[in-house]
Parts: structure tokens; C-alpha cells; sequence
């Protein structure tokens, strides 16, 4: 059965990003956006990258872990040593009493990681713009490194949209899966590419993306019949940027563990949404999603029409995200010289 009704309750309740920390997510956001623009020299602009831009933030784990967004700082291609970039962001976030004690310097961004109860962090990653391409500033490494997040963000949505905005809850429910069950490890990137190049543009309408239960189904079912043919620990790409690798760092073990688990989640979701007796659908979709995938009001089974869609009168289908464009506050970064 497709369990509408215990699907958005899962959702909402458990997977998704609760309303008060998406609030404070875009206060923390909106802050460091402000500080940045009137303290940090070269600044051009922010663009939110990363699961936050996508919408497929998820809740944090544990008590001790965080629910993690990402910003690209854009800033003036000021100096041809890609390493100086990210300590100058840090010195400029120390240099405030609102951020220090909070600051984690990494390789290629900085984290600033907050102390109240809403478990958030996010990661400000600078850029330089050389020529219309972006480049990330790893502060080790043979240089800099293109990248096209905005890019990858049009792609996802234009994914997205075949699904009427299903296969963003797709996400999050096999992210859930990933940190809340640990059924198995993947980066948020790889797992979220894998999961939107299986959505062809021959699904716009059909049954198959149309509930949440449907395009788990379809998702998982695609992804085990990909990785089946790959025996060897995948590579994978950015669908914008050819160049730009989300390889997992994974031995054999590694990527046939993963495999393995993908197989029978498929299989998983196909008997659950195969089965039309309520509580035993239920008690399949359980293992999925995790004993949490309780039954909802609203009936037996909470529902098994597919969702309002581009096939039914009550049309109501998901807009793909606005690209959010760089403010350009200090003029314009210069090319490579």
C-alpha cells in the first residue's frame, strides 16, 4: 500500500527539518551573510549550496550531532595561492565575539557550529570566479578546484519536478535511513545524485513517482539495477560539471556493503508497497523506514490514492527551487592570471 497519510506524518515528525530550526537555520544564514559583507575583504556575495538549497535537510541523529548547511562565499580572486583563502575566512570569523569559540578550519571551508539546542552548522566555502566557472580554495591540494553547485542545484530540480517534489522526500527518507538506521554509509552527495539520475523524464505523470511510497520504490528498485552492473566501487560525477568527482572514498568492502543493503531495501519497498493488507504493509514499510513509521489518522493503511498530479484534475505540482543568485556587492572577481 502507498500509506500517504503515515508517510507525510513520517515526514514531518521525524525526517524533515522542523519549522523552528529552518527559522533559525535562515537567521544564522541571514547573520553571517551581513557580518561577511561589511567585514570580510574581497567579499562579493553568498549562495546557499548543499542540502539546504536542495531541501533535503534532514533532522540531526543524536543528541551530539548537527544538521549541517552549506554557504559558497564568493570573494575576489585577490591572490593565485588557493591555500590562503580559507584561513582569511576563519581570521575574519574569529575577529567577531558572535563566532568565536564556534570556528572548525578545514580543508576547503569553515565551519561555524552553533551552541543552542537546534543542533545546526553550517559550512561557508570560499570561491573565486575566474571567466564565468567557480573555483573552490582547498587549503591543500595542487590548487584550485572548479566546481558548479548552482549548476548541480538546477539539475536536482529539474529532477525534482518530474516528480512533483517526491523525489526530495526520497532523499531525506534514504538519508534517514543512512544516519538514523545506519543501514549503510554514503556521502549526502553521492547518495542524492545516484537517487535523482535514475528519474528519467518519461516519469512525469506516471504512477510510478506520484506518492512518496511509489518513488521509493522506484528509486531503489533503479539504484540496485545501476549498482548491480557495476562491480567495481563507482565513480560519480557532477551532471553539470563532468570534471568535478563526488567519488566516496570506499574500499570493495565498502561499496559491496552498500550494494547489498540498496538490493534489499529495494526488495523491502517493493513487498511493502505490493501488499494490500494495512497493518502488514505497515509493518513492511517499518522496515525501510524504521519502527518510528507508525499508522496515521485517516483510515486503514492512511491513504493509498496517489497524491494530486500532473495526471489528475487537482493538479498540483511542485515548482523546482529559484537559483539564488550571487549578490555582487564589491565588483567583480578577476581572472586567473
Amino acid at each position: 500500500m502507498k500509506n500517504n497519510a503515515e508517510f507525510q506524518q513520517f515526514q514531518r515528525d521525524h525526517v524533515r527539518l522542523n519549522k523552528t530550526r529552518r527559522k533559525q537555520l535562515g537567521e544564522h544564514m541571514n547573520a553571517l551573510d551581513h557580518y561577511l559583507s561589511e567585514n570580510h575583504p574581497g567579499f562579493i556575495g553568498t549562495e546557499r549550496q548543499g542540502s539546504h538549497a536542495l531541501r533535503t535537510i534532514i533532522r540531526p541523529t543524536t543528541a551530539t550531532a548537527t544538521a549541517d548547511a552549506d554557504i559558497m562565499v564568493l570573494v575576489r580572486h585577490d591572490s593565485d595561492d588557493h591555500r590562503t583563502y580559507v584561513p582569511a575566512l576563519a581570521e575574519t570569523l574569529a575577529a567577531s565575539p558572535r563566532y568565536q569559540g564556534k570556528i572548525a578550519v578545514k580543508n576547503r571551508c569553515v565551519t561555524v557550529r552553533y551552541s543552542e539546542p537546534s543542533q545546526l552548522a553550517v559550512d561557508l566555502v570560499p570561491c573565486v570566479e575566474s571567466k564565468g566557472k567557480f573555483y573552490v580554495c582547498p587549503r591543500d591540494g595542487a590548487g584550485f578546484e572548479e566546481t558548479d553547485g548552482t549548476g548541480y542545484r538546477e539539475w536536482f530540480n529539474a529532477k525534482n519536478d518530474i516528480t512533483s517534489g517526491n523525489l526530495k522526500r526520497a532523499v531525506r527518507l534514504l538519508k534517514y535511513a543512512r544516519d538514523h538506521r545506519k543501514r549503510f554509509n554514503c556521502p549526502s552527495i553521492v547518495l542524492t545524485t545516484l537517487a535523482a539520475q535514475v528519474i528519467r523524464s518519461a516519469d512525469r505523470g506516471k504512477e510510478s513517482v506520484s506518492t512518496q511510497a511509489d518513488i521509493m520504490a522506484t528509486v531503489l528498485g533503479r539504484m540496485s539495477e545501476y549498482l548491480a552492473q557495476m562491480p567495481y566501487p563507482l565513480s560519480v560525477r557532477n551532471p553539470a560539471l563532468e570534471s568535478e568527482s563526488f567519488d566516496p572514498d570506499w574500499n570493495r568492502a565498502q561499496y559491496d556493503r552498500f550494494r547489498s543493503v540498496i538490493r534489499a531495501m529495494a526488495k523491502e519497498a517493493k513487498t511493502a508497497l505490493e501488499e494490500m493488507d494495512p497493518a502488514k504493509s505497515r509493518a513492511k514499510w517499518q522496515k525501510v523506514c524504521g519502527e518510528k513509521f507508525i499508522a496515521a489518522p485517516g483510515g486503514p493503511g492512511g491513504g493509498n490514492r496517489p497524491s494530486p498530479g500532473p495526471a489528475q484534475s487537482a493538479v498540483r505540482k511542485a515548482a523546482p527551487a529559484a537559483s539564488i543568485p550571487v549578490v555582487n556587492r564589491q565588483g567583480e572577481a578577476r581572472p586567473f592570471g
